[in-house]
């Protein structure tokens, strides 16, 4: 599963991906406001990235040519507020989601820019933040038992 855009620049772009997220943390326990543009302030406590992927599968394709098009968001809302699933995706899975939590304030006298931008670029080049994407890749070994 993939999710998210690396060639993702504009908010419009990366507003299809909703559930990739950031939080502009005063505190390590904050987790909200979400957004899903890059902060474009200094952050007290770091900055957090949410990526969680999509809920809802098309019941058919284990995988698809792009890694996006067998799975789906819900329709409305979040797999936790139980929005429902598109009739073309009609089968809820669990959901896969991970933090990462960047420790910025060593860059606190770091200049950030006076457009609203950020000091910060993505290993990819993306220094507007909408490029955030994730990889999910799970597999498992079956075993068989036989009994003579």
């Amino acid at each position: 599963m993939f999710t998210g855009s690396l060639t993702a620049r504009t908010l419009p772009e990366a507003a299809h991906f909703r559930q990739l997220t950031y939080v502009c943390m005063d505190t390590w326990t904050q987790r909200a406001p979400e957004t899903i543009a890059f902060p474009t302030h200094k952050c007290k406590a770091g900055i957090m990235t949410s990526l969680r992927f999509p809920t809802c599968w098309d019941g058919k394709n284990l995988d698809s040519p792009d890694h996006v098009a067998h799975m789906s968001y819900p329709e409305t809302g979040t797999f936790e507020s139980g929005g429902p699933c598109p009739a073309s995706h009609p089968v809820r899975t669990a959901q896969v989601m991970y933090e990462v939590i960047w420790d910025t304030k060593v860059f606190a006298g770091e200049e950030w820019p006076v457009d609203g931008g950020s000091p910060f670029v993505w290993s990819f080049g993306d220094g507007t933040g909408f490029g955030n994407h994730a990889d999910y890749l799970f597999g498992w070994v079956v075993l068989f038992l036989f009994s003579f």
